[in-house]
């Protein structure tokens, strides 16, 4: 397994439902980051 360190901006993307990249973030955590059980760091 990866580690893949993301910026705070990701994961403040993917808590605020009406940020302007949710749905993209969202998508990515859901058909990349799960499936393939990849950690995520943040900083």
């Amino acid at each position: 397994m990866r580690l893949i360190l993301a910026d705070v901006d990701v994961w403040l993307a993917t808590l605020v439902a009406d940020h302007p990249h949710h749905e993209s973030v969202t998508r990515w955590w859901r058909d990349v980051v799960l499936p393939r059980g990849e950690a995520v760091g943040f900083c």
